[in-house]
């Protein structure tokens, strides 16, 4: 038992801030530096045009064709599946 308690202590400690810290911090950190400058910063540069055309169209009052869904009622349902989720 002492030698699987020592393995398990080994796995939590050294290795995990070993994994995390050396290999995936830098590899997420560098992975979103290349896709930023591979797409030309396109968060910061369409930045108003996303918000605009979600945040924005949000709060317009639209009429929703037959069978058709309102963006506040795409809203209003992701949210509350999101939290109808969370409740289970």
């Amino acid at each position: 038992m002492e030698i699987i308690q020592s393995i398990l202590a080994f796995l939590e400690g050294p290795l995990n801030d070993f994994a995390w810290m050396y290999t995936f911090l830098p590899c997420a950190i560098l992975g979103g530096l290349y896709l930023t400058i591979r797409n030309g910063g396109i968060q910061f540069t369409r930045f108003g045009y996303a918000m605009k055309n979600t945040v924005g169209k949000m709060f317009s009052k639209q009429e929703a064709g037959e069978g058709a869904v309102t963006p506040v009622q795409a809203v209003t349902t992701a949210l509350s599946a999101t939290v109808g989720t969370g409740n289970i």
